[in-house]
């Protein structure tokens, strides 16, 4: 491969100075490799001096194509960026051309929400008889009805609970 010297280097210098697990080297290996070929055979580059923020597009509208998640993307454009400062340094390149790339922005994703059945079902299971189980309830019943997390139920001191408006505050 063209670039099969500064790639070497460049995982070289990831594993031993950056101590980057060998399943993070194998991913910038395989993103960088793919990389590289393009650069080779659809830019017709021999010199990462040549590489260009065009040619990085053109890179990256071919993975989009390829229709890989938005989270492979990214990473491929991580490794790419990382690997162009590496080029930089080490005298391969003068620029980096990757400099300018935006990550693009990860799409939230919601959280499961349970149904009312589920959460009755789950709060059923505190064993009112004993003191644990009222306590477990009390528990289970105030973070469902309140929605608050569990740090905060846990930081709760009895100040701050108005038992006659039955609120809390701070």
């Amino acid at each position: 491969m063209v670039f099969d010297r500064e790639l070497k280097r460049y995982l070289q210098f990831v594993k031993v100075e950056k101590g980057l697990a060998e399943n993070s080297t194998l991913s910038y290996k395989n993103d960088l490799n793919r990389y590289l070929t393009f650069l080779a055979r659809e830019c017709k580059l021999s010199d990462l001096g040549g590489v260009t923020l065009h040619h990085i597009e053109q890179f990256l509208d071919e993975l989009t194509e390829l229709e890989l998640s938005p989270s492979t993307i990214a990473r491929n454009i991580s490794s790419i960026r990382s690997f162009h400062e590496f080029a930089v340094v080490e005298n391969f390149a003068e620029a980096n051309p990757a400099e300018l790339v935006d990550l693009p922005k990860k799409a939230g994703t919601l959280p499961e929400v349970l149904t009312a059945d589920d959460v009755m079902s789950i709060i059923n299971q505190a064993d009112r008889t004993k003191n644990a189980g009222i306590r477990d309830a009390a528990i289970l019943e105030t973070l469902y009805a309140t929605g608050m997390r569990v740090s905060e139920l846990t930081g709760l001191e009895l100040d701050n609970l108005f038992l006659k408006s039955g609120s809390y505050g701070s």
